[in-house]
């Protein structure tokens, strides 16, 4: 191996920790690919509370970050409340690009509170559902929304409807996350996936 390909290598080495750490509470460097799904988010271990494309309409930040977050507080699966677990997995059915199509922010956090886990994302599909990979711990009642403000990510679909009758978890959350505010009558187009379903079953995406 030439000196050349051995100093590369050791800069590899050097900064892998680096890139293995996640970002701060506001979006740092590390960005998560998003990834098309096909056919949309399948597989056991998810929950869905929505009944799948197309969207019947499209969240998305107004001036000054007065949208803010849209998501849904993920409590129950047909019915049977969740169980203590990991989530592992993130879709959403994107919209438009906004101003900036290649970045986004995921937020974990619970119903009301501060924001506890944010994940940038790269290069989102619009018009279909984009699925990333996590590690978030969810021991209770945990709302999954994205981020709408920053970086005018665009928007997200909603419907005005559920799936087996699972009624409506829509809601929205102000730009610093501390206040949210319930959406009668709709389920935005998030899914989580992973360890978090009585009983547990891991996920399985289906992806391109």
């Amino acid at each position: 191996m030439s000196r050349r390909l051995l100093t590369v290598a050791a800069l590899l080495l050097l900064t892998a920790p680096v890139w293995a750490q996640g970002p701060a509470n506001r979006a740092g460097t590390e960005r998560n690919t998003a990834t098309r799904l096909k056919g949309g988010l399948e597989g056991t271990g998810v929950v869905q509370y929505d009944p799948g494309s197309p969207a019947d309409s499209f969240h998305k930040n107004g001036p000054n970050y007065s949208g803010g977050y849209y998501g849904n507080i993920f409590d129950t699966r047909n019915g049977v409340p969740l169980s203590p677990g990991t989530i592992t997995g993130v879709s959403w059915y994107q919209g438009n690009l906004g101003n900036y199509p290649t970045s986004a922010l995921i937020d974990f956090g619970p119903p009301n509170g501060s924001i506890t886990t944010q994940l940038a994302l790269f290069g989102p599909v619009p018009l279909t559902f984009n699925a990333i990979g996590a590690a978030v711990p969810a021991n209770g009642p945990k709302f999954v929304g994205l981020a709408l403000g920053f970086d005018a990510f665009g928007s997200v679909g909603a419907r005005s409807a559920s799936t087996n009758g699972q009624g409506f978890h829509a809601v929205q959350r102000n730009w610093p996350g501390s206040t949210g505010t319930a959406l009668p009558g709709e389920n935005i187009m998030i899914r989580i996936a992973g360890t978090v379903i009585v009983p547990v079953e891991l996920m399985e995406f289906d992806v391109e």
